[in-house]
């Protein structure tokens, strides 16, 4: 069996690019933007701790992996990203961001701004205007072999930007279907 200590690399390679193939053939011709989180960047820390002579060789890094330059994907791995007014991060730069409520923690995090974690939460500031905080699905294994006791959702957001307004479309793929599970306006 596998262990959080060895995963199934090329499977869950594989299955990200699966979705994200499905992404591309559902919406037509988006941008895609990456995000690295916890999970992205294992591989690369492994290398540099284990074989420090190969970091970097073309084909070793998750951009190469994921084919992302042929898939025009827009990599921006651990920098701040934004879309208009609203910070995109992964969550885990987030101590104890998981739990009961993330998307309450990240606002906590980030008092006064829009933040986009990954299940959507308002709240309303002192001055009026509603603040929207998202928690997205992840392209992997919903219980992957080495975390069995998980039940993890298959998502990815769209988010359109117009003049400075943000629409955030959060998408859930369950039981062979797409869901739109929120759908914010601002």
């Amino acid at each position: 069996g596998t262990n959080h200590k060895d995963p199934n690399v090329q499977a869950e390679i594989d299955f990200a690019a699966t979705l994200l193939d499905y992404i591309d053939e559902q919406l037509d011709n988006p941008t895609i933007v990456w995000k690295d989180g916890n999970h992205d960047i294992r591989l690369q820390a492994y290398i540099n701790a284990n074989a420090p002579e190969i970091a970097g060789i073309a084909g070793t890094t998750i951009y190469d992996l994921m084919k992302m330059e042929e898939r025009g994907i827009i990599y921006t791995d651990r920098r701040l990203t934004t879309f208009g007014d609203l910070m995109v991060i992964h969550g885990d730069e987030i101590r104890g961001i998981g739990g009961i409520d993330p998307a309450r923690k990240a606002a906590a995090k980030f008092p006064g701004m829009n933040v986009m974690c990954g299940h959507t939460h308002f709240f309303k500031r002192p001055d009026g205007q509603i603040n929207h905080t998202h928690v997205v699905g992840h392209l992997g294994e919903c219980s992957p072999d080495y975390h069995q006791f998980t039940n993890w959702r298959l998502g990815w957001a769209i988010i359109e930007e117009v003049e400075g307004s943000v629409r955030v479309d959060n998408m859930v793929w369950e039981d062979g279907r797409l869901m739109n599970v929120s759908s914010v306006q601002r």
